[in-house]
């Protein structure tokens, strides 16, 4: 029977003591009284309760970006993330409301909230009267707390497209810019090709489209024939075609007037002035996508594209719960921006290929995932690693770290990437055997010789693992279980919980890239059971081993 506990410090760990492993509890309580609440008891005021955090847990959840501040554990002082009306304040990605421990504890609520550790204690805090459900798994793993919990709130639903893990990903953002065109998407298209690359999804980046934002047309002046682009992108073999997409609007627009009308766009409380989003390329509107109305011109916009130009799917860009300000008053009320963020993003489910850069409360669901802009840093390379096994863990597993190379426009101006040539290569080591692979930078453009045969030795190397990769996807779609995992989440109780620089691809394939600049060693934590490394060394763990790492070496282990 589940218990209703209302709590915000002892009541809640007394009760949670007396739990069995398997049970849970929905749990809402007021923070001005301590006060167990009785079976079939809700409270609906704000809720804040504390869980001490027992010795040697760790924490993990709440958003993607937190991934090299986390696993967190009774003596991370001081850390917090305020996830409350509007995840993703330190920057947008992905972001689900659940916390999952080593212990096989997990939190999970409705709606977004503040999470930190006070004197030991993890304090939860939520701005609405939402229902908090807390389990305990039965075996007491962090990975028996994400079956748990996603099995009850966030299912998996199937798995994305295919093409995504078969081939690399194409994306002409950084190679051409503020200049999409025509002419110069499909040399970039064939220049991948004559330099050995397999074509798969290409992606059409910001700029496509007309001068102002919702004009979701090619412009005219730099596409003569964007339906015989298209064929001939796909005459080249490549599988999908897709194109940018974001939900801002340009004022002073005919199409602006028309939906502030309408009320489709996201309005203040006189209800007729538009709320002002500030996003990079400037001010806007912002789609409500609460509303229906506004929800099917999206649809019809997509379907028309698709069906004008013949390409097949869209990657759904910006849009971040900051983007929609607080003085909006949405269509479905008290919908927070976080709401927003889902509310654009389900259009997603309704085209053959999608990429979603910022989620809400969207685990399990087939979409396409990729990770915000990264600086060619390499931290940066380390970060990739850690948000990926913390989006797993969040529900949203069919992920790719943004781009190869990582960085955004002004990191590739001027003459100062000859410098970073390493950098680029260390950061592909990282993409080749992780879920996807996606470029958006030509390394022939911008890597001499040596390097570019690494590069290509990199994708070769991957193609030998394809079949496996996409056995992982297949699995995954079926269990919800993460593809990219951490060694806590394979291999409980061996004290792997900290352990962000290496990581298990599935149930077999450890792989441990370099990422410290100029490093020419690292150490591997080898898991128990018999190992074969890439270069033939048969380990038996668990053990701690020391392996070279030259630029040419990506460290894995395929357990027998």
């Amino acid at each position: 029977m589940r218990k209703l506990i209302g709590c915000c410090c002892a009541g809640f760990a007394a009760v949670c003591c007396a739990q069995t492993p398997d049970e849970s509890s929905v749990v809402m309580g007021s923070p001005a009284a301590v006060v167990a609440a009785k079976d079939g008891d809700v409270r609906t005021a704000t809720a804040k309760f504390e869980i001490p955090i027992l010795p040697d847990e760790y924490w993990w959840g709440g958003e993607v970006l937190e991934g090299l501040k986390q696993p967190f554990h009774a003596k991370s002082e001081k850390y917090a993330v305020d996830m409350r009306l509007r995840h993703g304040v330190s920057g947008g990605n992905q972001a689900a409301p659940v916390l999952m421990s080593s212990k096989g504890r997990w939190v999970w609520c409705e709606q977004a909230f503040k999470f930190s550790v006070v004197d030991g204690t993890l304090v939860i805090e939520t701005e609405k009267a939402a229902p908090i459900a807390t389990g305990t798994a039965k075996d007491g793993t962090l990975r028996g707390a994400f079956r748990e919990v996603s099995g009850k709130h966030f299912p998996s639903k199937g798995h994305c497209r295919l093409e995504f893990f078969e081939n690399p990903i194409f994306n002409t953002w950084i190679a051409l810019k503020y200049n999409q065109n025509e002419k110069e998407i499909l040399e970039l298209g064939q220049e991948y090709i004559d330099n050995g690359m397999t074509p798969g999804v290409y992606m059409i980046d910001h700029t496509w489209h007309g001068d102002s934002f919702g004009d979701w047309n090619f412009h005219q002046g730099r596409f003569k024939d964007p339906k015989g682009m298209v064929a001939k992108l796909k005459k080249m073999g490549y599988t999908a075609v897709m194109l940018w997409f974001d939900p801002h609007i340009s004022t002073d627009t005919a199409l602006y007037r028309f939906m502030r009308k309408e009320k489709m766009l996201l309005m203040k409380k006189d209800g007729w002035t538009t709320a002002e989003s500030y996003w990079w390329p400037g001010k806007a509107a912002i789609l409500d996508c609460t509303n229906p109305k506004t929800f099917a011109w999206l649809k019809d916009t997509c379907n028309r594209l698709m069906k004008d130009f013949d390409c097949d799917g869209f990657f759904y860009d910006a849009g971040d719960a900051y983007n929609y300000p607080m003085e909006g008053v949405p269509f479905v009320k008290d919908a927070t921006p976080s709401d927003q963020v889902k509310a654009f993003h389900m259009i997603g489910m309704d085209v053959p290929f999608q990429q979603h850069r910022a989620s809400w409360k969207m685990g399990g669901l087939p979409l396409m995932q990729t990770l915000r802009d990264k600086h060619p840093t390499y931290e940066a390379i380390h970060q990739c690693i850690a948000d990926g096994i913390e989006s797993g863990l969040l529900g949203y597993p069919y992920v790719t770290f943004d781009m190869v190379g990582g960085g955004t426009v002004s990191n590739f101006e001027g003459e100062n990437f000859k410098a970073a040539q390493d950098h680029f290569v260390r950061s592909m080591q990282v993409h080749a055997l992780s879920p996807m692979v996606q470029f958006s930078l030509s390394p022939w453009r911008v890597l001499d010789a040596r390097h570019q045969e690494i590069i290509r030795a990199m994708l070769r190397l991957r193609q030998t693992f394809v079949p496996y990769i996409v056995a992982c996807v297949k699995e995954t779609g079926r269990t919800g279980e993460p593809m990219m995992r951490s060694l806590e989440y394979n291999f409980p109780g061996h004290g792997y919980e900290t352990i962000t620089d290496q990581f298990m691809m599935g149930e077999k394939l450890l792989v441990a890239p370099q990422v410290v600049k100029d490093a020419t060693s690292r150490k591997v934590v080898i898991p128990s059971g018999t190992w074969t490394a890439d270069d033939g060394q048969v380990y038996v763990g668990p053990k701690t081993i020391e392996v070279s790492t030259p630029l040419e070496r990506l460290p894995y282990f395929v357990r027998k």
